[in-house]
């Protein structure tokens, strides 16, 4: 190796070291942070997806709570944003429950706020050291029933309703969906609904309602996609605050689930 290779290998090798040493430095910060607002949790960080190059290294970070029960995650909005404003980092703060051992997939990120994150497990699903919380078909059937409920609301305000022959197939696709995910949650309903599906069973029910109603009466506003048009704006509706709590409450069935799993293998009582 020539003399002028060996300095350059050296001082990458001394970059990438100061780089981590930074990144260490900046987990354990985040980590003192929260601590320090009686917050414990496993600060974990990965490469930023969206590199902006004039940066370096340009990380992204998330904070793994433990927690009892995923609705625990709404108290700590306000100190996610203290932390995240006290801190200064170069990259985002995510936060994100562990509840049984299993990272829940929603959270918080702050990005100069606080908003809402959907989408933590498949952000960082590659960098997690607890294993995800499985998804249960209960939700996946709410998820694709909801996404075809706002589908045929919005479907039917166009053109009054008037659709062509490709629109027809994909409405009726839509339609079935809809029933099919309908009969799957409905069976938590009853007498004695289940305490945490049911209420998602019911809210997908009250969606499938509304488009009925809205198919037969043009003149109705809000929509169902209207509001749905909403909640993908951030706007705080109480269509929002209930949909919020119905995608909660199935993921803390899940919980459940994985926490009955744990004792029936043998795992920690």
């Amino acid at each position: 190796m020539s003399r002028r290779h060996s300095i350059l290998h050296r001082a990458a090798d001394r970059a990438r070291a100061r780089a981590e040493r930074r990144k260490e430095q900046a987990r354990e910060a985040i980590r003192v942070a929260l601590d320090s607002r009686g917050v414990t949790a496993t600060v974990i960080s990965r490469p930023a997806e969206n590199a902006r190059g004039w940066q370096w290294p340009e990380v992204e970070y998330a904070a793994l709570v433990p927690m009892e029960t995923v609705f625990d995650l709404f108290p700590l909005e306000p100190v996610l944003g203290a932390c995240g404003l006290a801190l200064e980092l170069d990259g985002s703060l995510s936060l994100a429950p562990v509840v049984q051992g299993h990272v829940a997939p929603v959270g918080f990120v702050y990005i100069s706020s606080v908003f809402p994150l959907t989408t933590f497990l498949q952000d960082w699903k590659d960098h997690l050291p607890f294993p995800p919380l499985p998804e249960s078909e209960a939700r996946q059937r709410f998820e694709r029933g909801i996404d075809a409920a706002f589908a045929l609301s919005f479907m039917s305000r166009q053109r009054d309703g008037l659709l062509n022959e490709e629109e027809e197939v994909f409405f009726n696709m839509m339609a079935e969906r809809l029933t099919s995910d309908l009969e799957t949650l409905t069976p938590f309903l009853g007498d004695n609904p289940h305490p945490t599906v049911g209420g998602s069973a019911m809210f997908l029910c009250e969606a499938a309602q509304r488009v009925a109603i809205e198919g037969s009466n043009q003149m109705i506003s809000p929509t169902l996609a209207e509001d749905y048009i909403g909640v993908v704006r951030g706007v705080v509706t109480p269509f929002a605050e209930r949909l919020i709590l119905a995608r909660l409450g199935l993921i803390d069935h899940e919980a459940t689930e994985a926490a009955a799993a744990r004792l029936d293998d043998g795992g920690v009582k």
